[in-house]
């Protein structure tokens, strides 16, 4: 799983943990043991996976040179189908609450991505959500009634927020965090009471929870020795999180009368793809809690040699976001 920082001036360095493309990639289950079921969709350059309420389709982004489009698996039938078209990028799905519509982002007006919904079976148009000057917008979680979408929010420097957009009336956005750290990954519990994200107020990305949508009202940092990308179990009894020496960690947590939480420890280590810039949150969990869904490097496009380590460095990398992923 690669290491990385980036400088404010726009300049990325990281350790490659495997393959640097993702064009070989496969889509497997992985049990709370470690142990992989491949999932049957043909190898792609697969991204920023989730699991439909049923579980039984998968929306996807899969990238062809600098065209990225969603895409869904749909594993009664095992057919991937195409959702979206044209030169635009879109990108960061996940489906309504009913299972009936896919919320993504796309560029398709410009530099800057806004939210825009289409049916699940492909009929209709898209139509736009939302948008905002100088941000890019990106769905990540929904509020327990569905009415709200939390999203994750970045200008093209260094500026990484979390916000809400409002599903009624006239969809008003509003800001939620906006501290001068980075703050992402915005996940919110089955019972619509609890947020879970990560930050790096510390210096190292770590997981936190927050009360919606009064953020202020408490605050708790569940991992240890850094943490990314949370999901909660569908039961609200446990919170999952990666580490980048390729843990996958696991919290016994309560939201019922207020949060609490118990101490991380490892389910097991992860052969997947990990939390790295333009990968998003690379995980999701079944709607029974039993396994999760991981992106996995085939064998001839990851890296199998046992030689020194190289630190990759990358100029203008914030340049290249605006024509690619805004999402770390």
């Amino acid at each position: 799983m690669p290491q990385y920082a980036f400088s404010d001036s726009g300049t990325l360095a990281y350790i490659p943990g495997g393959s640097t493309s993702a064009a070989g990639r496969t889509l497997v289950w992985v049990d709370r043991e470690g142990k992989e079921e491949p999932l049957g969709a043909p190898p792609n350059p697969y991204r920023h996976l989730k699991i439909s309420p049923d579980g039984a389709r998968i929306s996807l982004t899969i990238t062809s040179g600098n065209n990225w489009d969603i895409w869904v698996w749909d594993s009664i039938h095992r057919t991937l189908t195409r959702l979206t078209f044209g030169d635009a990028s879109d990108i960061q799905s996940i489906w309504t609450l009913d299972g009936k519509r896919i919320v993504f982002a796309s560029n398709r007006e410009g530099n800057l991505y806004g939210l825009y919904w289409k049916a699940a079976d492909g009929t209709g148009t898209e139509e736009k959500l939302g948008s905002m000057p100088g941000l890019n917008l990106l769905p990540w979680s929904w509020s327990g009634d569905g009415k709200t979408l939390f999203i994750q929010e970045a200008d093209m420097g260094t500026k990484w927020d979390i916000g809400m957009l409002s599903m009624e009336g006239e969809r008003v956005r509003k800001p939620l965090l906006n501290d001068a750290y980075t703050e992402l990954n915005p996940k919110v519990s089955p019972d619509g009471r609890y947020m879970a994200y990560d930050s790096n107020e510390t210096g190292e990305r770590e997981v936190y929870v927050r009360p919606v949508p009064d953020v202020d009202k408490g605050k708790w940092q569940t991992s240890t020795n850094g943490g990314t990308s949370p999901l909660w179990s569908p039961d609200k009894r446990e919170l999952f999180y990666l580490r980048e020496d390729n843990s996958v960690m696991a919290i016994p947590v309560e939201t019922k009368p207020s949060f609490s939480h118990g101490t991380p420890k490892i389910l097991f280590k992860s052969t997947c793809v990990g939390s790295t810039p333009g990968e998003g949150t690379p995980w999701d969990i079944s709607p029974d809690g039993k396994r999760f869904l991981m992106i996995k490097e085939s064998q001839t496009t990851a890296s199998v040699g046992t030689g020194p380590r190289k630190i990759i460095i990358v100029t203008n990398w914030f340049e290249e976001l605006k024509q690619r992923v805004p999402v770390k």
